[in-house]
This record gives C-alpha cells, sequence and structure tokens, in this order.
C-alpha cells in the first residue's frame, strides 16, 4: 500500500480538486497506509519534489472522460509538483479491479467507490484514510448536505456528482383527461388517481436493469420520511 507521509499535507489540495473538479459522476475515497496520522506526517511536495498520485474512477467513455481529462490536465499544467495520473476503467470490470487491488494492498491514492455497502469492507479492513482532518471550512462550502460518505462518525469519502431523476410526460393524454402537467407532488398523486381510475397507467419505468426503479422510491422516501428515518429502515431499526 502506498505511504501517504510524504503527500500528507498536500492531501488537502487533493479533497479540494477531488470536490472541484471531479464534480460529476461518484465518490472518491483516499487510500493510504493504515493509522498514518496526518498531522505527524512530513510535507513531501516541496518546491524541488514532485509527487505524482494516481487516481482510478469508472467512467471511460464520454462525455465524462473528455471532461474529467480535461480537468485532470489542467490541475497537471497549474500544479507541476503535484501529478494526477488517471487511469479509467468499465463499471464491471472496475468492481472486481478496485477490489482486488484493494486485498493486494495494491490500491491507488485516491479512487472512485460506490458508498456505503461497497465501501465498507474496505473501511473495516483498514484499508482508506478518513480525511476529516483534510475537509476545512472552505471545502465543506463547497459540498452539499449529506455529500459525505461516513462510516462510524468518519468521513471517508467526498460524492462529487448530483444526479437528477426526471418524469417525461405524455401531454395528449393529460389534455384529453382535462389534467395539466402536474408541478407538485400532490398534483402529480391527483393525476395518478384520475388516470389510474380510467384504467391508464399513470406511471411506467423501465426494470430491464432493476434499479432504475429505485430512483422514484428512493426520492418519494427522502422527501417523505427524511434522510434519518430512511437509514434508520436501511439499518432495521425502529
Amino acid at each position: 500500500m502506498k505511504n501517504l507521509k510524504n503527500i500528507s499535507k498536500r492531501m488537502g489540495i487533493l479533497v479540494l480538486a477531488a470536490v472541484i473538479i471531479l464534480s460529476i459522476t461518484a465518490c472518491t475515497t483516499p487510500n493510504p497506509q493504515p493509522n498514518t496520522d496526518p498531522k505527524d506526517s512530513n510535507d513531501g511536495a516541496t518546491d524541488n519534489q514532485k509527487v505524482t498520485l494516481e487516481y482510478w474512477d469508472a467512467w471511460p467513455g464520454d462525455p465524462q472522460k473528455s471532461l474529467i481529462d480535461g480537468i485532470v490536465k489542467e490541475w497537471n499544467d497549474n500544479n507541476p509538483n503535484i501529478q494526477v495520473v488517471r487511469s479509467t476503467t468499465a463499471n464491471d470490470p472496475y468492481k472486481t479491479k478496485i477490489k482486488t487491488a484493494i486485498a493486494a494492498d495494491e490500491a491507488p491514492d485516491v479512487f472512485f467507490s460506490w458508498p456505503q455497502g461497497f465501501s465498507k469492507p474496505f473501511v473495516d479492513a483498514g484499508k482508506v484514510l478518513p480525511i476529516d482532518s483534510y475537509l476545512t471550512d472552505d471545502i465543506k462550502a463547497q459540498i452539499l448536505p449529506g455529500a459525505l460518505v461516513e462510516f462510524d462518525g468518519k468521513v471517508y469519502g467526498v460524492c462529487c456528482t448530483q444526479q437528477v431523476g426526471t418524469f417525461f410526460v405524455n401531454t395528449e393524454i393529460l389534455s384529453a383527461n382535462n389534467l395539466s402537467v402536474p408541478k407538485t407532488f400532490d398534483e402529480l398523486i391527483n393525476a395518478s388517481k384520475v388516470l389510474n381510475e380510467k384504467g391508464i397507467v399513470p406511471l411506467a419505468v423501465g426494470q430491464k436493469d432493476l434499479w432504475p426503479g429505485m430512483w422514484y422510491y428512493n426520492q418519494i422516501a427522502l422527501r417523505m420520511a427524511g434522510p434519518e428515518t430512511v437509514v434508520s429502515a436501511l439499518n432495521k431499526e425502529g
């Protein structure tokens, strides 16, 4: 596993960079030497010393690839002593790749991961570094509430994406049933009831890959019950 003693004081810069420049699709998690205390580490990126950081993600296709490549290049051009080398792999192979690398203590310095269940084994095994001490107030101000990946009260990752679920509306069906496009949740429920009573399926979602339906449930559950209740339900508490 890579020793972060030579770069620990620069990791704060990298965390900020992850928040700013990788704000498209997932979460990043630094990979350190276990039990490394950043407060006791030396600054390895001096004016005459170059640090190279490995960064892995799962976005080999455009538009993400071109965007991230361009941003990494801009970072490297502006920070000659702290260079980021990006490696990207398709989604499913990446899951195997990152698990294998972490198990073999060969993980990169910073990597994309999925929160909660996917990342928890890395935390439990002591393979990843809590980044609380690197999250300054300036960095936290750029992060949406709830966008930090936490385990046992410690932050291990910064989410750098905001995904939006959308509805496509058949305006002809609405007009034929004297309905307007819903603008609120209550209006959506009312329109759904009207259409349902007339034998028209009000909502449909492609479930071939199973996960798309999760978006609708998550949005409704979070809005109506709140994040704390949803997390409690996931943990089978209460």
